[in-house]
Order: structure tokens, then sequence, then C-alpha cells
């Protein structure tokens, strides 16, 4: 097309009839534009906010945990309109009156960040608000709630980038989750179901983690560091 139009122009100026400039063609608005996509931040964000950050979840040892892979963290309880130019990967520590504004971290996404939501097992999360947060970030991964009692030995997944290293994984106390139209499993309970979802969302990635003690009281068994570090930006 753009061979045809340059043809024309030159015979359009060979006969005096116009200016015979190719750059001024219309046409050229349709060819693709390069990706300006800016990457997000090298930090992590720990959101405590809407009462979240349950007692089986230690802000402080994951601060540490990432800090010591050379991370900058922040804990916060709101998430601010730039997250995404500092942040690079967010948690949502298991909020139970209400959700934050889902505008960062959909911005934080659409740069290739990561987002992870996390949830408890019974009453003890709010699995509606997860939900709907979720379907708001545009994933179809989903929060059920349920329990799934004590220690919980999963088996893991293959997901590039996000179990490289990681042959284990403890739960305790889980929820159930539900994968959607288009999340994989990152780890299963022994029955096969879903334990650990993730879902490519635009150029970001969300990951569904339905117990905080994975944060806190278990963070330290199997390879659950592993896999968070696997996360960082």
């Amino acid at each position: 097309m753009r061979r045809l139009t340059i043809a024309c122009a030159l015979l359009v100026g060979c006969g005096g009839g116009g200016s015979g400039d190719a750059t001024d063609d219309p046409a050229d608005a349709s060819l693709p534009a390069p990706d300006a996509a800016t990457p997000p931040g090298a930090g992590v964000a720990l959101d405590v906010g809407h009462d979240g950050g349950a007692y089986d979840i230690d802000a402080a040892a994951l601060a540490a945990l990432f800090e010591g892979a050379g991370a900058t963290v922040t804990t916060i309880t709101s998430q601010p309109a730039d997250l995404a130019d500092d942040v690079g990967l967010l948690l949502v520590l298991s909020p139970t009156s209400g959700f934050p504004d889902p505008a960062p971290a959909q911005a934080l996404l659409a740069r290739g960040g990561t987002v992870v939501v996390v949830t408890e097992h019974s009453g003890y999360g709010d699995h509606a608000g997860a939900t709907a947060y979720l379907a708001d970030l545009g994933c179809t991964l989903a929060s059920l709630g349920g329990l799934r009692s004590g220690t919980q030995a999963l088996s893991v997944g293959t997901v590039a980038g996000v179990t490289d290293g990681v042959a284990a994984l403890t739960l305790f106390y889980g929820a159930e989750i539900d994968l959607g139209a288009d999340g994989v499993a990152v780890a299963t309970y022994d029955d096969g179901a879903p334990a650990i979802g993730t879902e490519q969302v635009g150029a970001g990635r969300v990951v569904l983690v339905p117990d905080g003690s994975f944060f806190g009281y278990v963070l330290d068994e199997a390879d659950n560091r592993t896999l968070l570090l696997n996360l960082r930006p």
C-alpha cells in the first residue's frame, strides 16, 4: 500500500497537480505504531489498606524478603495514581472492608507489572470483593471462599517465570478459587483443584493466592519464598 501511495504521488507530482510529498499521505497514519508503553518501576508495594494484612500475614517478613533481593519495598494503605512509576509488583494483602480503586493496578498491568491478590479462607476473606476487583482488572480468576483445613502440600505446575525453581508449595488453611476462562493453575490441592492461580492480563500478570498464611505463617516452608521472589520486577 505504501509503495502504491508513493508511486501515485510521483505521478501527480510529474503532472504538476500535487505536492508529491508522501510523508503527508493519510495512509501513513494506518501503519502500526511502535510499542510506547513505559515499563513499570522496580519496587514492591505491600498494600495492607481496607483492613488488610490479616494476623497470619507478616508484612515485615515480606519486606525483608524482597529487600534482601535488592528491591525497594513500601508498605501502603492506599494506592497512588502513579503507583506504576515506582512499583513493578503490587501485593493486595487480603482487604476485608472493600477493595481499592482498581485504576492504579490497571495501569501497572498495562505497563507489564504484576498484581498479587490475597484472600483468606471461609468468612475471613472478602471473596465477593476480591472477585469483583479481579474482574475490574480484566481478570477471570475468582475467589470462592471455602476451607481446606490444616497444612496443604500443593502440587506445582509449570508456569514460565513463575514456578522456576519451585518444586513444592504450602498453604495453611487455604480457600477455593476458580481459574475462570483464561487462568492457569500455579499449584493444585491433592484432589487436583486449583490452589493458586495466575492469568495474563494485557502486558502484565495477576496472581490469586487464597491464603494469608502463605505470606507469613508458612512463608518459610517449601518453596514459598522462591515463588514470591520470582514475581519481583
